[in-house]
């Protein structure tokens, strides 16, 4: 993995996915956003505890970062279930997560997220 840093965050990019021009991908720390300890600092879960407006803020640092991007988060389950999130789908509800282990989509200027450390709920 490749690691980058960026006003202040720090994110980490896999080297054959650079090979594709029209994908974006990140896999970021918890370095350079809002929230203070112990979340600090860039915590993107509603689940933790973490007051919403910092949540939101940290979750726009991160939309900013994909390209003003809408945000479709996965809550993953440990099961088989891939989910598609197409246009019919609507622009998705950031506060209410797909249910599901992976997730795929067509529409542009949508980023995926999917939040993976124990400590997410």
């Amino acid at each position: 993995m490749i690691e980058r840093r960026e006003n202040g965050s720090v994110y980490y990019q896999f080297p054959n996915l650079l090979a594709f021009p029209g994908i974006q991908h990140g896999v970021f720390t918890r370095k350079g956003g809002c929230s203070p300890a112990p979340f600090d600092s860039l915590n993107v879960s509603l689940g933790v505890g973490d007051q919403g407006d910092r949540v939101e803020g940290n979750r726009q640092m991160l939309s900013q970062w994909f390209g003003r991007a809408n945000l479709v988060f996965l809550n993953q389950v440990h099961g088989d279930r891939i989910r598609v999130f197409s246009r019919k789908d609507g622009p998705g509800d950031p506060t209410t997560p797909l249910v599901g282990d992976a997730m795929v989509t067509d529409i542009q200027h949508t980023a995926l997220v999917i939040q993976v450390a124990d400590c997410q709920a």
